[in-house]
């Protein structure tokens, strides 16, 4: 191929920028020696080709003599960087007795197969996490067996012991099925999965859908009814009972849709078939020292290959070959037992390496021997690679065991790191971890995180649950995530809004444990409330509402419960009222839980005299007030609210109160005064609202106030102007990215504009949007809005017979608000109700007066001509 500096090489899932001399992995730069840098340069300009270890000491080392062990010292290096024999990828191979070779997919590759970066494509369909162009050893004959198995048959059990290789022999069978499947597939991992009642939605996340989770199954088997997929369903042992449910339901819903199950254990539901996964074939005991013969065994290849991985040019003597198949027998051929033990293989030599496994599981084997559960042997294998770290890294990885998924440096430091220890110490412990595949490192983020594979976490938390350093390291892990919280506020304004989402939303794994950790005990109920507390903003930020109403509840269940053990005067159940008044609004509705848990919110205000908390319940009972149309009660509640906010010297109280006095100022006809206000809030260089006030009003400024703007624009007959307001304010929402945000421009502007200039078209295609994003994060209030505006498009578009037209159902009520009664009676005659006309002219909807009068006026003219045509006819 063409030589130039300019175009950099791309292999695998890695990138080398020539020019820069700079070594990527999918966009992150990877930490690389400069020497094995160069070493994978040269390599690669001649990949196919054998480069000699005299050539690469030569270009490597210009200026100095050295010996070979450098070289080798580099290689396992570069090797190590580039996870070289992990998942059988293999680019790096050793030349016996001359040199080394670069290679594609484990075969001598020209130099052409070296894929440029202008020559790179990305497949959808290769778009698992799973070991794409690398073999999975011994697995080929099951591979096919399975793939017949699923197109036969609806639901596929994969069914085999802990480490057995299941969720390898999946990946591979989905990336064999990528272009069977019509409508594609989904792989969704539930090894994290604690709470069985959150499956369908952990389901319907994958497919990029959210739903409550009193629905979510409902709407799974809406989505998947016509679809033509596979649908994988991984690690679920510990979700049996549920998962079972889940796929029969599934079953009997769906007339095309094809499931595959991994699991320790069958399901055991009707129509299920059972394909067990057997360990990998392994060498018999007189099998002698032919190398030939060996390599005819799935489990000596494996050990071979990853073995290979840690030991450079490894070439087995013929008394290694027959250790090798001892070790295999010893582990059954567990994949993850053998891929273990090969990983030190370098540590203790081939004929060491029996020996220690030979004593760790004397015990074990004669146990296995008297029908022993084959799981056994793999915490046997985590004993034993345990037993192999430093004391320091056997203690340290303990402490990680603390954290739900994955986590930073940092954290690490923070949470786990002995008081007086370097953090240099931590550096070698954790390197010493991941090279021993007992951590894995993820360096595609905007920093490196860190985790334990979930085998080794659950390992690794029943020995951390009996230690006496538990309850000391999960307080650290609580200080540190109160840190966070701290941290994430003074972030708030000084991030961009993107990078502050991406840097804190992924540690919400981590902090859904630190919950439940403070949880399991009473006298830990006020540093759990307090958590759920400060933690708002992060659910609100990341539009994770119907899961944060969920912890809310829990915090006032536990308030409710040990009463004695939390002495703040009411402090927290006041917080806890006002947030979940928030989350029912938006999930549920203005219903009277929510107005109960607010106007309780408001009572313990009130007792407690506290400015600051008082303003901020005067916050969320002018969203109450908002929601039943008490628009004159919004304005009383703005005011209290800066009155009281200004009690703290809150430097943003009027900058918010003017947000709340211009929507009620709107709604109540003032429109010269809402312009005015709209003004002044958009001419402030503040764009969000404080953390202490985020949870009330999640609205980006910018685009509550453009959308005020639009329809009172719109009401005063500048259609074209307000179309142009109603366009930015669109844009900016959806730059803005948050699920309220969007939600209440389409809602409050983007529909009734369209309804009240009848674009039947442009009305269905926007409530459409509204509805599959309601749906996706479960914010049903809003959810209703675009429910009723697109069924009237859809009725509109399909003649608007008066026989069909849309009505309210009865048991959405409690989400249909003032508002959405008067934009439909501003729209559509028909719409117009007693109800309506009473708070029109009874001042209580000054917005929509005019409006009402001239329908009503309207209908009396009509009347009035129908009576004197009969009359005249007579």
């Amino acid at each position: 191929m063409a030589d130039s500096m300019e175009t950099p090489y791309v292999f695998g899932t890695f990138h080398l920028d020539r020019q820069a001399n700079r070594l990527t992995e999918n966009g992150a730069p990877v930490a690389i020696a400069d020497r094995a840098l160069g070493l994978l340069r040269i390599l690669i300009e001649h990949a196919g080709t054998t480069v000699t270890k005299a050539e690469l000491l030569k270009r490597v080392w210009p200026s100095a003599i050295v010996d070979e062990s450098n070289l080798r010292v580099q290689i396992a290096s570069l090797r190590r960087v580039l996870r070289d024999g992990v998942d059988g990828r293999r680019f790096i191979v050793n030349i016996t007795g001359r040199g080394y070779m670069f290679v594609l997919g484990g075969e001598t590759a020209p130099a052409e197969d070296v894929v440029r970066q202008d020559e790179a494509s990305t497949d959808p369909a290769q778009s698992w996490n799973s070991p794409t162009g690398s073999a999975v050893i011994g697995r080929d004959e099951f591979v096919q067996e399975l793939i017949t198995d699923i197109e036969k048959r609806r639901a596929v059990s994969l069914v085999g012991a802990g480490g057995i290789g299941k969720t390898t022999v999946a990946h591979r069978v989905i990336e064999a099925m990528r272009d069977r499947f019509r409508d594609g597939m989904a792989f969704v991992d539930l090894s994290t999965l604690t709470e069985p009642a959150h499956l369908a939605r952990t389901v319907l996340a994958r497919l990029g859908i959210a739903a409550s989770a009193d629905d979510a199954l409902k709407v799974l088997e809406e989505k998947l009814a016509a679809r033509q997929m596979l649908l994988t369903l991984d690690n679920c042992e510990h979700l049996a009972d549920p998962v079972a449910h889940l796929a029969e339901t599934l079953v009997r819903s769906t007339a095309e849709l094809r499931i595959l199950v991994t699991s320790r254990e069958p399901l055991r539901i009707d129509g299920e078939w059972v394909r067990r996964l057997p360990p990998l074939d392994i060498p018999p005991e007189n099998i002698g020292d032919r190398l030939e013969d060996a390599v005819s065994y799935s489990a000596f290849r494996l050990f071979a290959e990853r073995a290979g991985a840690v030991m450079d040019g490894f070439n087995p003597t013929r008394l290694e070959i027959a250790a090798i198949a001892a070790i295999c027998r010893q582990l059954d051929g567990l994949p993850l037992a053998i891929e273990l033990a090969a990983a030190h293989a370098d540590t203790f030599g081939i004929e060491g390496l029996l020996a220690q496994i030979r004593q760790r599981f004397a015990l074990l084997v004669q146990g296995r021997r008297t029908a022993l559960p084959r799981h056994k042997t793999l915490k046997a294998t985590l004993d034993w690679s345990f037993e192999l770290l430093s004391p320091e890294a056997r203690q340290m990885l303990l402490r990680f065991a603390t954290f739900t998924g994955s986590f930073s440096f940092d954290a690490a430091t923070a949470v786990c790191l002995p008081s007086g220890a370097e953090e240099t110490d931590l550096y070698d412990i954790i390197s010493e971890l991941v090279i021993k595949n007992m951590l894995v490192a993820d360096l595609a983020g905007l920093e490196a995180r860190y985790r334990l594979l979930q085998t080794t976490l659950d390992y690794c938390r029943d020995k951390f649950d009996e230690s006496p350093e538990r309850d000391e390291i999960g307080s650290r892990h609580m200080a540190y995530w109160r840190t966070m919280l701290d941290r994430a506020a003074k972030d708030w304004n000084a991030m961009p809004l993107a990078d502050w989402r991406l840097s804190y939303g992924e540690r919400v794994d981590d902090f859904r444990g630190v919950l439940d950790w403070c949880y399991r005990s009473p006298e830990r109920t006020d540093l759990a409330v307090a958590l759920t507390v400060d933690s708002a903003p992060l659910w609100f930020q990341m539009s994770m509402i119907d899961e944060f109403r969920d912890h809310a509840l829990k915090a006032l269940d536990n308030i409710r419960e040990n009463r004695n053990l939390i002495e703040d005067g009411g402090a927290r159940e006041m917080q806890v009222n006002m947030l979940l008044g928030h989350l029912l609004c938006h999930t549920r509705g203005v219903t009277t839980e929510t107005t109960s848990a607010w106007g309780r919110a408001l009572q313990l205000a009130d007792q407690r005299g506290r400015p600051g908390e008082i303003a901020q319940a005067c916050a969320a009972n002018w969203l109450a007030a908002y929601s039943r149309g008490e628009y004159a009660l919004m304005i009383d509640l703005a005011n209290r609210f800066a009155a009281a906010a200004g009690g703290v010297a809150n430097p943003n109280a009027g900058f918010i109160r003017d947000r709340m006095r211009a929507t009620a100022m709107h709604f109540l006809g003032r429109q010269d005064e809402t312009k005015a206000l709209c003004d002044v809030v958009l001419n402030q260089p503040l764009a969000r609202v404080d953390f202490g006030y985020n949870s009330g009003h999640t609205f980006d400024a910018r685009v509550s106030m453009s959308t005020i703007l639009a329809r009172l624009t719109w009401l005063r007959g500048e259609t074209a102007a307000a179309n142009a307001i109603l366009d930015d304010a669109i844009r900016l929402g959806l730059e803005d990215g948050g699920a309220l945000t969007v939600a209440y421009v389409y809602a409050f502007a983007a529909g009734p504009i369209a309804f009240w200039e009848q674009k039947w078209d442009l009305l269905a295609e926007r409530m459409a949007f509204l509805r599959q994003h309601t749906s996706r994060y479960a914010i049903m209030y809003w959810h209703a809005w675009g429910d009723v505006l697109g069924r009237v498009a859809e009725w509109q578009l399909a003649g608007g017979n008066e026989a069909a037209r849309p009505r309210l159902p009865g048991e959405l009520q409690p989400l249909f608000v003032a508002q959405l009664a008067e934009t439909l009676a501003c729209g559509d005659p028909e719409f117009l109700s007693a109800a309506v006309i009473r708070r029109a002219e009874s001042g209580l909807a000054d917005w929509c007066l005019s409006e009402v009068i001239r329908i009503k006026a309207e209908k009396l003219l009509a009347t009035r001509r129908a009576c004197g045509g009969r009359s005249g006819s007579g």
